[in-house]
């Protein structure tokens, strides 16, 4: 038995899921934070989709994930998404659906830890920093969006090429490591612009707003009068 099983009100559920398996057989996994702990739980095999924990809030079973001197944030939050994916798979619930969906509540989680109420809209971007050549050479920026969602992408663009920003060095030497560029993407207030391995990330005001994105637009006082 787990004795920490009981605190699982305690914890920020990021992302969950639970459904039939087999026949009248139900199983169900939970991503989740405290502080700088992550979990990643599996609930209780049962009969419907609300047994999954005891009448304590037990749950089967979990592994954790913390922050040390020896794993720092980014890795801590990529071990707990493994770990989760793999019980999801563990559970017979893995699909592509389920990850893309875990990985993006996962960036919305972190972008919404900083409110940015009123704060102008905003595009996200990244490119390579060098110009050199590799699989995403040519970067990718957005359109306008909410502060918050434009965070949000700037995270996304940050996880999907935190590999080489994590293995390879700046090109003057002097940039981020890969937990300092989470902590100053994560803390944005509003526009920035770094370095990660051999990367660029930024969040501006300027841009354009797409006609596809319907939402009401806040954009920079500065930009009024273009395309707002």
């Amino acid at each position: 038995m787990n004795s920490e099983r009981s605190k699982v009100m305690s914890w920020t559920v990021i992302h969950q899921k639970r459904a039939e398996t087999r026949s009248g057989e139900f199983e169900g996994i939970f991503l989740g934070v405290d502080g700088s702990r992550w979990i990643a739980g599996r609930m209780y095999t049962g009969a419907s989709l609300s047994d999954g924990f005891d009448r304590t809030g037990e749950w089967w079973y979990s592994h954790y994930f913390g922050v040390s001197d020896d794993v720092g944030f980014a890795r801590t939050v990529r071990e707990a998404v493994a770990g989760y994916l793999e019980m999801a798979r563990a559970a017979l619930l893995w699909d592509v659906v389920l990850e893309q969906n875990a990985t993006d509540a996962v960036d919305r989680y972190l972008a919404e830890l900083i409110p940015l109420d009123g704060v102008a809209d905003m595009a996200a971007g990244w490119r390579r920093t060098d110009g050199g050549t590799s699989v995403n050479a040519l970067g990718g920026t957005t359109s306008l969006l909410p502060a918050v969602v434009a965070k949000r992408q700037l995270l996304g663009f940050l996880r999907r090429t935190e590999p080489e920003s994590e293995s390879a060095p700046s090109p003057d030497g002097q940039g981020p490591g890969l937990d300092e560029a989470y902590e100053r993407a994560i803390g944005a207030g509003g526009p920035l612009v770094f370095e990660a391995g051999r990367n660029t990330y930024w969040l501006t005001h300027d841009g354009h707003y797409s006609a596809r994105h319907r939402f009401p637009r806040n954009p920079h006082p500065d930009r009024r009068g273009n395309d707002s």
